[in-house]
């Protein structure tokens, strides 16, 4: 039936369904990072796109199945509104609690319930394009690159659109976007007459009803918003007053009004990562009192740097950190936050409450990076600080399963203390975690001994708070002198606190006062502590080629963090590496029931050399999604955020794969040369970009964008080769093959997403690039050896 339609429907189908298809991946991926932990949002979108590999393999089996027969490109469509809808919006309403996952039955089948709903629309989404790319074979080229620049365009409208349209009307428009064209195939059908007006009066009922919609989208019971307003200190459990909500596109920001805390907002992230809006108050003071008011860990510079010039804040969040700098009488503070809508509610929405803060002439808010920030700035500051600065927040589907950071990277440790004037102090906070709070330190050391310092010890004073539960590591450019150890020391001892390092006769009492001390004695003598085999745990440094700060476990106490509930495994480290390993395990399970289980009960397709071409589909998957995994983490610093490095990478490597498949049609460029060029471009990526990078750090922002876009295009125009070409030439000698190498090239890009980042935990993101060459170089030979001398027709 569809070969009836002419080439323009095909056309537009192709575009809407990829447009349609990343638009709701990525809708997806903030709502459910509002409602679970960032490693359960990674899961749950990671089995949904394997629905694009199940929907292939079903259709492969052509009229010998009665799904295939019956299955109609309306009939496709319409299932994938529902399916939208009910994934996305009904099954975010179930109470899961995941911190009880491997002890309660209940939440375990709740969960598989949520993944099952997720991998529908997928499914559905992807046997509308196996059909298209089955039935117009002949015009693959140019289909193609509809697609991928429909997937360009997705991550485009998600950017632009998530905010003044919020996530609940974006997943109205990306079923749309799939439900109408899929309809417009067939007009006539019963189908697409009384199921386009059921989606009509649906989308009109979203459109009315959102805000309220919207507000059912609640996180689970173990994240802040909820937990801190359940029976606490015998007062009764009371629902959140909202003040402020918007979604953009890292996050959902909630503001909660001063019910259950009192005089005090609380600023939201994703339902958890809260801070403190602090609000103008009479009775504020404006000046430390060094000798009463306990100033560790957050004001800890400013026991030996008081009155700074200028003070540098990143993470500034509620404003905690700019009103220690205050009361410090900064001369100067600049403000860092990353997130947008906390950086504009500041100064905007909430400017009456918080004027004498944020509104005061001294202090200057920049919604940046603050690594990106620092490195460009090119300013200097007395004072540096950087306290528990992460959110949790699941910022895009396949890459960041773990909270792996920037910010905390022996070469950050160098901008920031390089960026300080003579004598400044960089002051970092992070929670006594032993691993957390060892690392932190490590980094730091090392970055003194990159530095070339003499005596790199001497640069770092290490404090513990048992009130707040954190660490504060102070480092500065010059040694601290005797006097300035001795005024920290006895600040400590007067607030009876810890002093961690340096230590003196007596001090290491405590396992981490040890572990710091002994650290740096071996490092001193040019030797490392193996933190992994004395303490099952890996606290070495970390640099920006494997920035996994939080992945810091032993397998056996990996494998042992299902069965905790403590809040530091489930954000990071245990519960989120432990996600890797597990998804992989289930994704593979998967693959092979639903893909290969199949073809055994079907027999080979009716394609010579089987095989090969199967496992050249598998290379090009698994190699694709190395390379945009590797090159979204790679540009995340020169753009300044992991957001805006998704959307540019992402819509400028679909974007030139697209015009690479159409180039290599028109022009005849032979595919042998294509794969060779994109093998060049890999490793140019992996060896030569890294150089570049920091050169153009310091450029402002839209020439930075294109200078991403250059480096960028030249990989998405040559991998954007192979598969058109793959799928053209299987076509030609079985049509009903061609979805069961789409399929199978689907489900080799989930498997590869997973180990692209378990590789790069155990080597680095080098090694993720040199792997995808390898890869795509085992295609080029299976091409050039054993594909391309097959003749047209058996």
């Amino acid at each position: 039936m569809e070969g009836k339609y002419r080439l323009f429907g095909p056309t537009v189908a192709a575009f809407s369904v990829a447009a349609a298809t990343l638009l709701l991946q990525l809708v997806q991926t903030r709502i459910f990072s509002v409602v679970y932990w960032n490693h359960i949002v990674y899961f749950i979108v990671s089995v949904a796109l394997l629905g694009f590999g199940i929907s292939g393999t079903w259709m492969s089996f052509g009229k010998d199945s009665r799904l295939a027969r019956v299955l109609t490109v309306p009939l496709a469509g319409f299932l994938f509104f529902i399916s939208t809808l009910i994934s996305s919006l009904a099954m975010t309403q179930l109470d899961v609690n995941t911190a009880a996952i491997a002890t309660s039955k209940a939440n375990q089948w709740l969960l598989y319930l949520t993944y099952a709903c997720a991998v529908l629309p997928y499914f559905f989404s992807g046997w509308i394009l196996g059909l298209v790319y089955r039935d117009y074979a002949e015009h693959m080229n140019f289909l193609y690159f509809a697609d991928l620049v429909g997937a360009a365009t997705g991550c485009i409208l998600f950017l632009a659109l998530i905010r003044p349209l919020g996530a609940v009307t974006l997943v109205g428009l990306a079923a749309a976007l799939v439900t109408f064209p899929a309809f417009a195939l067939n007009a006539r059908s019963r189908v697409s007459l009384y199921g386009g007006l059921f989606c009509t009066a649906a989308l009109v009922i979203i459109v009315m009803f959102q805000s309220e919609i919207d507000r059912n989208i609640k996180p689970e019971k173990t994240k802040a918003i909820v937990s801190m307003y359940e029976i606490s200190g015998g007062q009764r459990p009371i629902e959140p007053s909202i003040e402020f909500s918007e979604w953009n596109p890292i996050s959902r920001i909630d503001i909660t009004g001063n019910v259950r805390h009192k005089g005090e907002y609380r600023v939201f992230i994703d339902g958890d990562a809260w801070t403190s809006l602090f609000l103008d108050r009479k009775d504020r003071r404006t000046s430390w009192d060094h000798n009463t008011e306990c100033m560790i860990t957050w004001a800890s510079p400013y026991l030996l740097k008081q009155t700074p010039n200028s003070v540098l804040v990143i993470g500034s969040g509620g404003g905690v950190d700019v009103l220690n700098a205050l009361r410090a009488e900064a001369k100067h503070i600049d403000a860092i936050e990353i997130n947008p809508t906390t950086a504009r509610v500041v100064k905007e929405e909430f400017k009456d409450r918080t004027k004498q803060i944020f509104g005061r002439p001294e202090v200057t808010v920049y919604n940046e990076e603050g690594r990106s920030f620092v490195r460009r700035g090119g300013k200097q500051y007395d004072v540096i600080v950087m306290n528990a600065i992460d959110t949790f927040a699941a910022l895009n589907s396949g890459a960041y399963v773990l909270s792996e950071s920037y910010l905390y990277t022996v070469e950050a440790m160098k901008d920031y203390i390089t960026h300080l004037k003579p004598g400044g102090i960089l002051n970092i906070s992070r929670w006594k975690t032993p691993a957390e709070s060892v690392r932190l330190f490590t980094v730091m050391l090392e970055a003194m001994y990159e530095l070339g310092y003499s005596n790199p010890e001497s640069h770092l004073i290490a404090v513990f708070n048992p009130i707040n539960g954190f660490i504060g590591i102070m480092a500065s450019n010059q040694p601290f002198s005797a006097e300035q150890v001795n005024v920290v020391r006895d600040h400590v001892q007067r607030h009876k606190l810890e002093m961690v390092f340096p230590l003196k006769e007596g001090d290491n009492a405590y396992a981490i006062q040890r572990t710091y001390k002994k650290y740096a004695e071996l490092r001193k003598r040019g030797e490392e502590l193996d933190t992994l085999a004395e303490f099952n745990y890996d606290a070495r440094p970390v640099w920006d080629d494997s920035p996994f700060f939080f992945n810091f476990l032993s397998v056996k106490q990996l494998f042992m963090a299902r069965y905790t509930s403590s809040a530091s495994q489930i954000l990071r480290g245990g519960r989120a590496s432990l996600t890797l390993f597990t998804l992989l395990g289930l994704l593979t399970l998967a693959v092979v029931l639903f893909m290969f289980l199949p073809l055994l009960k079907r027999g080979r397709a009716r394609v010579p050399r089987f095989t090969s071409w199967l496992l050249y589909f598998m290379c090009l998957g698994i190699a694709f999604i190395f390379v945009e995994i590797a090159l979204m983490q790679r540009f995340s610093l020169l753009l300044g955020h992991p957001a805006r490095s998704l959307a540019m990478v992402l819509a400028t490597l679909l974007l030139f794969a697209g015009i690479g498949s159409q180039v290599r049609s028109m022009l005849g460029i032979p595919l042998v040369a294509g794969i060779a060029g994109g093998i060049v471009a890999i490793l140019t990526a992996a060896f030569i970009y890294p150089h570049i990078v920091p050169l153009v750090l310091g450029w402002e922002l839209w020439q930075r964008g294109l200078v991403t876009a250059a480096m960028v295009a030249p990989l998405g125009l040559f991998m954007g080769m192979p598969f058109p070409e793959g799928i053209r030439l299987v076509a030609t000698h079985s049509r009903d093959a061609v979805p069961w190498m789409w399929g199978v090239n689907g489900g080799a890009t989930v498997l590869g997403s997973v180990l692209a980042i378990i590789l790069a935990m155990a080597t680095n993101f080098t090694t993720v690039f040199v792997v995808a060459a390898i890869g795509y170089a085992f295609a080029l030979f299976l091409f050039a050896r054993r594909l391309r001398t097959i003749p047209a027709t058996q």
